[in-house]
Order: C-alpha cells, then sequence, then structure tokens
C-alpha cells in the first residue's frame, strides 16, 4: 500500500450500515480504525474534535447520512483536521462550498467508478461518435437492509437526504463521467410505489449531454430483485453493461468481465483514495451531480 504511517490512521465517521462496511474493509487492508458515532459503544468517540485530537488520523471517511455531511465536514475543518477525505455519495443533500473550505484532499465515493466494465466502456466510447443510451437502475428498497424497517432508515426520508435520486446517483455521476456534462433535461417523478416512505422512490429523465445527443434514465426503489444497466450506441458499435452479471458486451461479445464478489468494489474504492490515483470525483466533479439532482427535481417531482 502506498500511503504514509499517518494515513494508516483512518477515522470512519457514521456506525451505520455503510460506516461499518467502511470500517472492516479499512481493518482488512491493515489501517488501524476508530470510529465515530452517536451511540456510545467501547472503543467509539462520540465527539468528532475528541477522536481528531486523540488519533490525529490521515484518512477520513464520513459516513453519515447525506443530510448531515455539511455538519461533518464543518466540524471536521473546525478541527484543523488535513487528512484525506472520503464523503459517502451524494456530497450533499444541499450544496454548500464553504463546507468544503480548509479541505485540499477530498473525494466522493462513487464504487461503480471502480468497476472495470464501466471503466473498459469508458475507454471504448474515447473517440468516437455517440448515437443514443439507455440507463436503468431498480432496486426494491424493502429488500436493501434486512431486519430493518424500511421506512425507519434515511433512505425513505427526503429530509435525511434521502430518496432514490441521491440512493442511486451512482447513475448520475457515472453518465456525466461517460458523456459530459449535460445540456438538456426533461424529468418526472417522485413518490408513486406505495412504500409508505417520504421520499421519492421513482424517477424517469431524458436527457442529452455534451457527447450524448439522446440519454435515457430510469431510476427507482420498485424494481424486483435488482435491475442495473447501461446500453450504448455510437455509430460504430453497441454495448451493453449488466452491474448483475458484471459483464460488457460489444456487438453480442463479452469484452470484460469482473469479479466484485464481497466488499471488492469498496476495497478499490478505498485504495484509490488513499493513492491519489484521482479515479474518484473531487469536491468540485462530484458538486455536479448535486446540480444535477437538483434540475431533475425541479422539472417535474409530483407527489
Amino acid at each position: 500500500m502506498r500511503t504514509s504511517e499517518k494515513a494508516r490512521t483512518a477515522l470512519v465517521i457514521g456506525n451505520g450500515s455503510a460506516g461499518q462496511r467502511h470500517a472492516r474493509v479499512l481493518t482488512q487492508k491493515g489501517l488501524a480504525v476508530s470510529i465515530v458515532s452517536r451511540r456510545p459503544a467501547p472503543g467509539t468517540f462520540t465527539s468528532i474534535a475528541e477522536a481528531v485530537s486523540s488519533i490525529q488520523p490521515g484518512y477520513v471517511v464520513v459516513g453519515t447520512e447525506t443530510a448531515d455531511h455539511a455538519r461533518v465536514l464543518a466540524e471536521l475543518a473546525a478541527c484543523g483536521c488535513n487528512a484525506k477525505i472520503l464523503v459517502e455519495k451524494p456530497l450533499f443533500g444541499a450544496c454548500d462550498d464553504t463546507a468544503l473550505t480548509g479541505f485540499d484532499d477530498l473525494h466522493v465515493g462513487y464504487p461503480l467508478r471502480m468497476h472495470s466494465g464501466l471503466r473498459r466502456l469508458r475507454e471504448e466510447l474515447a473517440g468516437q461518435t455517440l448515437v443514443s443510451a439507455q440507463i436503468y437502475c431498480g432496486q426494491y428498497l424493502p429488500d436493501w437492509r434486512p431486519g430493518r424497517d424500511y421506512r425507519d432508515t434515511y433512505s425513505g426520508d427526503r429530509a435525511k437526504g434521502g430518496g432514490v435520486l441521491h440512493d442511486l446517483s451512482h447513475e448520475l455521476d457515472y453518465a456525466l463521467w461517460l458523456f459530459g456534462g449535460c445540456s438538456e433535461l426533461e424529468a418526472i417523478g417522485g413518490t408513486h410505489g406505495g412504500l409508505g416512505i417520504k421520499a421519492d422512490d421513482s424517477w424517469a429523465i431524458l436527457a442529452a449531454f455534451e457527447r450524448c445527443p439522446m440519454a435515457s434514465l430510469q431510476i427507482n426503489y420498485l424494481f424486483r430483485p435488482l435491475r442495473r444497466d447501461c446500453v450504448v450506441v455510437t455509430t460504430e458499435h453497441s454495448y451493453v453493461l449488466d452491474f448483475r452479471s458484471h459483464t460488457l458486451i460489444r456487438d453480442g461479445v463479452c469484452i470484460d468481465e469482473d469479479d466484485v464478489a464481497g466488499d471488492a468494489l469498496t476495497h478499490r474504492l478505498h485504495q484509490s483514495a488513499l493513492d491519489g490515483t484521482g479515479a474518484l470525483p473531487a469536491a468540485d466533479e462530484a458538486g455536479q451531480v448535486d446540480a444535477l439532482i437538483k434540475r431533475i427535481e425541479s422539472k417535474g417531482r409530483r407527489p
């Protein structure tokens, strides 16, 4: 691991499912991991300031609810923390550039960027003329966290930064990564699936990007059990990237197959952040996803 001794000391802020996954992976990678949690427990801190002062981390992971990211970053800045920082996606439920003041090495955790099929697709598309794209991501929210009432999780509460556009913003991030900025946009969505949640559960988006003149995106909490794929047509080839089978098909022939068993993508995510390879979006790039979310919501949110 090409990291300094200081960077081997990690602090994970948040001890929900995301925070626990990050702590587990970082421990497996040989880092000394401490946790900040609102729920007191042996070996955890309840104060960000106390944790930073005590362990002086070289690497900090913000794994709290989206709506809490700005507060956490403000506290880290107030502590004078100059560590590498990885923030769970999306960056903010509400953009606040002032919360980023003082951080020189901050990235946002979009693990699909670590998927070899997506990276190969991006390489393949370079230099080609794109015609159209179809992106679909649907997963049934009640199946996400076994043993917990999904209505009590942040996903089901817009006030906590939940809602399908935030939860599944991976698709928005990689659309921008593959196709460039969004120039035209129409959208309609809202809460339609009868799940009893206080957040959007489905969106249909039609957009034009710098490199792709026609793109449709369907994102929902409703598809059972899971569908996640991307279809791209160029003047030279047709591609199907299936995130369930982890295969990239070009003109009917598989050209990439990834092994992402267990926490593989999370391992790659942290390695990229620790090595500073530039694969993950920095704050300004991740802010484009937040801005796109706002544009989508302004177009056609329905109760």
